[in-house]
């Protein structure tokens, strides 16, 4: 999953989510129902958080559930990721 490759940055990653998006690719979610989201903040990738954040912020991926019923804010808050926490909930 793109939101995974620790060799790439923030930037780049958004980059290809667009070039992603722009070709029609529909992120769903992953086997666990992750979504991008999900991913970003599992990583604690805060700026990628907030990358996703705005360009998705009308899109179910900032409340999205996966199939452990978690939200991102909610898997941010179980492990005290204040920054990815202050993010989603802004």
């Amino acid at each position: 999953m793109l939101c995974g490759c620790k060799s790439l940055s923030a930037d780049e990653k958004m980059y290809l989510m667009g070039v992603a998006i722009s070709k029609g690719a529909k992120f769903v979610g992953d086997k666990l129902k992750n979504t991008p989201l999900h991913v970003a903040v599992t990583g604690r990738d805060a700026h990628l958080v907030k990358e996703l954040v705005a360009t998705f912020r009308d899109n179910m991926y900032t409340e999205g559930k996966n199939k452990n019923d978690d939200r991102p804010i909610d898997i941010a808050t179980r492990y005290g990721m204040t920054e990815i926490v202050r993010i989603l909930s802004a």
